[in-house]
């Protein structure tokens, strides 16, 4: 009698991303339990800047709200790319070292631009527009990686498992990255036009180099 092989099948558990989202629901509960009226202005700035008015001055990025969706944003946007790796790359393994690597590379990475941008800030003086420059930079950007979550949530426990949700999400995030930007330079066009050759170097040296570098380093 012929007995047939019995071979294992490795099921990657998903208990890991269950309960980074879970966990990010909870973050999410006590920012707009604590700060209701900043949480909807927060959820409206596609479209409204609300939230930079009801700021005023205190536009700090170490404040609290600003750092439980900074927490958010960046789970949001390290699980992202890591189901983005396993998407383009089926030989990675979708695990916690991978989200892990991505996270770290992802905070490694925005946290050197805005120290850069600070100390240019510093050398030409201009500690509070810069100071309400990376404020408004580090907003769009919490909001682009809650964003990103909820893709990596559809795309991963939604019917449609297609890489093509992880293609529009990124362009998505992108747009609204430059949307970002565009608000801000808007905001500031008169210093800009008194200081181009300046803007032009800042330009190319951090939001344009530091992407192509990165987009390198992915590769």
């Amino acid at each position: 009698m012929e007995i047939s092989q019995l071979n294992l099948r490795e099921i990657n558990s998903d208990t890991w991303i269950i309960s980074l989202v879970v966990g990010c629901l909870i973050v999410m509960s006590v920012a707009a339990y604590n700060y209701r009226e900043s949480f909807r202005s927060f959820l409206q700035l596609p479209y409204t800047n609300r939230y930079f008015i009801l700021s005023g001055k205190h536009q700090n990025t170490a404040n609290p709200f600003s750092l439980l969706l900074f927490v958010v944003g960046l789970i949001g946007a390290g699980l992202f790319l890591a189901l983005l790796a396993e998407g383009i790359q089926p030989q990675k393994t979708l695990g916690i070292a991978l989200f892990l690597q991505m996270t770290a590379g992802i905070f490694a990475f925005f946290s050197a631009k805005l120290i850069l941008t600070r100390l240019i800030g510093i050398v030409f003086k201009l500690e509070n527009l810069v100071q309400a420059y990376v404020f408004e930079k580090l907003n769009f950007l919490n909001l682009i990686g809650l964003g990103l979550l909820l893709a990596s949530v559809v795309y991963y426990f939604g019917p449609l498992k297609n890489p093509w949700v992880l293609y529009v999400a990124g362009g998505l995030a992108t747009l609204g990255y430059l949307m970002g930007l565009i608000y801000s330079y808007k905001n500031n066009e008169n210093l800009i036009f008194r200081n181009f050759f300046y803007f032009i170097l800042y330009l190319c040296a951090l939001e344009i180099s530091p992407f192509i570098l990165l987009f390198k380093a992915l590769n």
